[in-house]
C-alpha cells in the first residue's frame, strides 16, 4: 500500500495479520464462501484496504500456493462497507482497483457511506 495513508496501511497489515488464522478457520477448505468487510471512520478505511490488499494478493502467480496468501481457496467474493471513512488512499491506488482483471478467483466490491455533515470523511 505504498499509495495509501501510511498509518491506515499499517493498521490494516495489523489486522490482516490477526485474522489470517480465524479467517482459514471459519471458511474451510472447500465450498464457496463470501466475505464482508465493515468499518466506521479508521474501520471502514481499513475494511477498504483490507479488500484490495486480499484483490490484489491473488492476482499475483503463484497467490494460492504462498503461506502469505491469507486468504482461504473457498472465498471468492469480497465486500467492503466503509461508514464514514477518512481519506485513505490515492487515485493511483484506486486505479490499481480498476484494473484488477475480470478473471480474478476473488470478486471485490467496495461501498462507502458518508453523511454530508460529516467533516472526517472530507
Amino acid at each position: 500500500h505504498a499509495l495509501a495513508h501510511s498509518g491506515i496501511a499499517k493498521v490494516t497489515e495489523m489486522v490482516r495479520e490477526r485474522c489470517a488464522s480465524a479467517l482459514e478457520a471459519a471458511a474451510g477448505a472447500t465450498g464457496y464462501c463470501k466475505l464482508l468487510i465493515t468499518g466506521h471512520s479508521l474501520g471502514g478505511a481499513t475494511a477498504h484496504l483490507l479488500a484490495i490488499s486480499y484483490a490484489n494478493t491473488q492476482q499475483q502467480p503463484g497467490a494460492r500456493n504462498r503461506p502469505d496468501a491469507s486468504l482461504p481457496p473457498s472465498i471468492r467474493e469480497i465486500s467492503a462497507v466503509a461508514f464514514g471513512p477518512p481519506p485513505y488512499v490515492s487515485i493511483k491506488e484506486l486505479e490499481c482497483v480498476k484494473a484488477i482483471p475480470d478473471d480474478t478467483r476473488v470478486a471485490v466490491s467496495l461501498r462507502a457511506f458518508v453523511h454530508d455533515l460529516d467533516m472526517i470523511p472530507r
